[in-house]
């Protein structure tokens, strides 16, 4: 979406956010930001949780205007993108 970047900034919504979960953040970063995200209907969300060493992946579903797992892991194994085709992550490595 090189289009959304101008030289005022980013104008528009991006198609895949990460969020890493803070301890002291999670009911901001788990609720209040996941539903700023699917007010602007971001087509994935990646949700990182350092504290349960799990990833999940969120896609937005436009039929019902809300988010489905699309992929999980906890401590290893590989989660991947829909929007991002082809990649994969190992999340083993993210919490050493």
């Amino acid at each position: 979406k090189k289009h959304l970047v101008t030289n005022d900034g980013i104008m528009g919504a991006p198609d895949l956010v990460v969020e890493i979960i803070s301890p002291n953040s999670v009911k901001r970063d788990r609720v209040d930001k996941m539903k700023l995200y699917k007010k602007y209907q971001i087509r994935e969300c990646w949700l990182i949780d350092p504290n349960n060493r799990s990833v999940e992946v969120y896609t937005f579903q436009e039929s019902e205007k809300d988010y489905d797992i699309f992929s999980f892991a906890v401590t290893d194994g590989t989660v991947q993108s829909q929007v991002l085709a082809g990649f994969s992550v190992e999340i083993a490595p993210l919490f050493v």
